[in-house]
């Protein structure tokens, strides 16, 4: 039985709907193109002409009058018009395709591992030794991951992807995710002034916490590119027993006893077991009278907050505050990772929209007092200095060599780990310069600031 035009025309129709309602509208609406686009170029290659007429009473033959040229146009396979349609829909389908949402990736290091996203199986785009990479859709995802070697088969997360963004997974509930620079170790970048700080940036100990990749971040050291890559500094993120990611000293012993190569390059760099964590190094050199504006080892950071909830004005009116309030899982594990003498970006959101001033980070990190009996996170920040010229969203997104600072790539993010390149940047940029020795005013007790 052939295919009917009315069983054409219903099967585009439902297809076209399948794909809407799995939420799939840039697919719908190139299937629904071609497939009107070979409907057309069906009727026309099926086309007859109605035959010539004949008088058949008197045996004569009457060949058709010849059309006129209008109508000899009209009649041709393809007219301009229609290539001008053609041309339009090409066009239309071309820029749907290009400009649709490609979505983000989930990255897992195991085995045989079996990932699904929403309840459906998701097969990885490539896989590498142990390293696999699956494609997920922008938006929050359900997901659910088992690996034949762990075990555990109830390893669930919730995810929320934005386009262009890919997330680190644990798949044992035993196994901590540790983020270590390279820059020194495997690209011979000189060390810092402190000459041993400990090359751990980060230690995320929630399993259940999906772990955002930073630019130029690895999974394995074979995928270390040979030549240090643009843009921020290099790291690697690996797996250790989460009771040695309790500390930096712990965690860096896991990471170069598990990976004898991180240990070669260790030793090249003159990491030694006496080198000192980044804390150590901060508490050795600065006394904490004199704040944290002269820690050699600080990292740096970018905290918002809106100017009418808790202007950088009124930090410097009150000295010290308790950073509360942060309700999302990457920020606290941003807040998680701060250390005593960090420095800090301070951003106006929503009204100013500018970078107004330097914070700095005056302890560990603790519970929020703000959500007593939840896992959230809070540090107490000082002011450092009030920038001369606040720099502003639009500048920023104007200057080429901020392209990837985190105010732009992690716009959701009230909390984001910043590279020292783009904290000097910024801080030139506000004609502002770090005083050699500040101390935050002390506070028998730091002020809670409102939720941000």
């Amino acid at each position: 039985m052939g295919i009917t035009r009315y069983n054409y025309t219903g099967f585009t129709i439902a297809t076209t709907l399948l794909l809407l309602r799995e939420d799939r509208p840039v697919e719908a609406g190139v299937f629904l193109t071609v497939a009107l686009l070979g409907r057309w170029a069906y009727s026309r290659l099926t086309r007859t002409e109605p035959p010539p007429t004949s008088d058949t009473l008197l045996g004569a033959y009457e060949a058709p009058p010849p059309p006129p040229v209008e109508e000899v146009l009209k009649t041709e396979w393809l007219t301009k018009r229609e290539l001008a349609v053609l041309a339009a829909v090409a066009v239309v389908a071309g820029i749907l395709f290009l400009s649709r949402d490609k979505g983000g990736f989930i990255h897992v290091v195991g085995g045989n591992v079996f990932l699904s996203v929403d309840y459906k199986q998701v097969e990885p785009l490539h896989r590498v030794d142990r390293h696999s990479t699956y494609p997920v859709p922008s938006g929050s995802h359900r997901v659910w991951l088992y690996d034949p070697e762990v075990g555990v088969s109830d390893r669930k997360w919730q995810v929320e992807v934005h386009e262009g963004e890919a997330f680190m997974l644990s798949t044992n509930p035993d196994l901590c995710i540790v983020q270590v620079d390279m820059a020194t170790l495997k690209y011979g970048q000189p060390l810092r002034q402190d000459g041993a700080a400990l090359p751990v940036l980060a230690r995320f100990t929630e399993t259940l916490t999906p772990v955002l990749i930073a630019p130029n971040a690895f999974l394995d050291v074979a995928e270390l590119p040979d030549s240090r890559p643009e843009g921020p500094g290099p790291s690697l993120l690996t797996l250790i027993p989460c009771p040695q990611a309790r500390d930096d000293r712990s965690a860096w012993d896991a990471v170069r006893t598990s990976i004898p190569l991180v240990q070669a390059w260790a030793q090249r760099a003159g990491y030694t077991d006496a080198s000192s964590t980044r804390g150590e190094a901060q508490a050795r050199e600065m006394p904490p009278e004199l704040g944290c504006v002269a820690m050699a080892t600080a990292r740096y950071w970018l905290i918002k907050s809106e100017p009418s909830v808790y202007a950088y004005a009124k930090l410097e009116e009150d000295g010290r505050t308790q950073w509360t309030g942060v309700r999302n899982f990457e920020a606290r594990n941003n807040l998680r990772a701060m250390t005593p003498g960090d420095l800090c970006l301070y951003y106006h959101s929503n009204e100013d929209k500018a970078v107004v001033g330097v914070a700095c980070v005056l302890s560990k990190p603790g519970p929020d007092p703000t959500a007593p009996g939840e896992d959230w996170a809070s540090v107490d920040v000082g002011p450092v200095v009030a920038f001369t010229t606040p720099v502003t969203l639009a500048t920023i997104k104007a200057t080429p060599a901020l392209k990837d600072f985190p105010l732009l790539t992690r716009s959701r993010l009230s909390v984001t780990p910043t590279p020292a390149e783009h904290f000097e940047l910024v801080l030139k940029m506000g004609k502002t310069k770090l005083p050699k020795t500040a101390a935050a005013k002390p506070k028998p007790k730091p002020k809670d600031r409102a939720t941000p």
